[in-house]
């Protein structure tokens, strides 16, 4: 919604989890953006656009889903010269996470890595990384534990 709202150009969201599109509907009806937003369930793993013809793709929770390769190389076909991909990942900010935290994650996402570890991915698999932020501890609280719940 943020995107049709903001630049006025069609936007396709994706997801396999109907009460979500159900909830995107609803906003979407509400916010006068019926006409810019289509929702489809439709996996992240198999898009079926042709060759060269999607500018953007802001996968929220598909590449920890996928993987930082095999998502980048998926959606590679699909993409325009030019285009981006903006995704979130979960990466190691300390460089001495406590051992707790790592026998953790090495069960629920044995592939997270440092930052340095996720752009050097990303680079050979051809991208060229733009920018990198961490997102503030307050933020996915408000935008996404809570909402969550």
């Amino acid at each position: 919604m943020v995107l049709a709202c903001n630049y006025q150009q069609p936007v396709v969201a994706i997801d396999t989890h109907q009460p979500y599109f159900d909830h995107v509907n609803l906003a979407v009806s509400s916010a006068g953006l019926r006409r810019l937003v289509e929702s489809r369930n439709f996996s992240m793993a198999s898009l079926d656009y042709e060759s060269e013809s999607v500018d953007l793709i802001w996968p929220e929770g598909a590449v920890y889903i996928l993987g930082i390769s095999v998502a980048l190389r998926l959606w590679r076909p699909i993409l325009k010269p030019g285009a981006l991909v903006a995704f979130s990942e979960l990466t190691w900010l300390s460089p001495d996470p406590p051992a707790e935290a790592l026998a953790f994650w090495r069960r629920g996402y044995p592939g997270r890595k440092a930052l340095a570890g996720n752009l050097a991915k990303i680079n050979s698999d051809g991208y060229d990384t733009l920018e990198t932020f961490p997102v503030a501890r307050d933020d996915w609280w408000a935008d996404y534990h809570t909402p969550l719940r």
